[in-house]
């Protein structure tokens, strides 16, 4: 789950410091259900269940200095290019509705993205597990 997309960042280190007065998650959280951002799709996501506890992490976020800008918990499953049949696919996100998809995990990593042609690749910078 992305809490903070930083953009360009010369220096991780402030990041890295900021990040040692966030407190850990209290327990997994459960990811259910399907979403997805944009008119029309482009970005497939799964939902939190327990948004609550998600909210309040953000809270702590942003009093850590950490800008949130729209926050909505989530995990970004994918982008989407073109939808050849919308009614298919919102036909298929129903399928998805309230099942069980996966947990997010009570830790934090600090993740350097590099953008290449084949795609990202990431490269872990700072690890807080719980």
């Amino acid at each position: 789950m992305t809490w903070v997309f930083l953009g360009d960042v010369p220096d991780p280190q402030p990041v890295i410091e900021k990040l040692q007065d966030v407190s850990p998650l209290e327990s997994e959280i459960t990811m259910s259900s399907l979403g997805f951002f944009g008119h029309p799709p482009r970005i497939l996501f799964a939902k939190a269940e327990e948004e609550v506890q998600l909210y309040s992490k953000a809270k702590e976020f942003k009093e850590a200095d950490f800008d949130l800008y729209r926050f909505k918990p989530h995990i970004t499953l994918c982008r989407i290019k073109t939808i050849h049949n919308y009614k298919a696919y919102k036909e298929k996100m129903k399928t998805y509705h309230h099942k069980i998809l996966g947990v997010i995990e009570p830790r934090m990593i600090l993740y350097e993205s590099v953008l290449t042609d084949s795609g990202p690749h990431y490269k872990a910078l700072y690890e807080k597990t719980y």
